[in-house]
C-alpha cells in the first residue's frame, strides 16, 4: 500500500527542487552576461 501523503510531499519536494536548480542556472547565465 502506498502512502498517498509521501508520494504527494515527493512530488512537491522534486518540484521545489527542480524550481530551485532552474534559478539556481538562471543566476549563473546572468552573472555569466554581466
Amino acid at each position: 500500500v502506498v502512502d498517498l501523503r509521501n508520494t504527494v510531499g515527493l512530488k512537491m519536494l522534486k518540484r521545489k527542487s527542480r524550481r530551485i536548480v532552474v534559478n539556481l542556472c538562471v543566476n549563473l547565465m546572468v552573472s555569466k552576461k554581466v
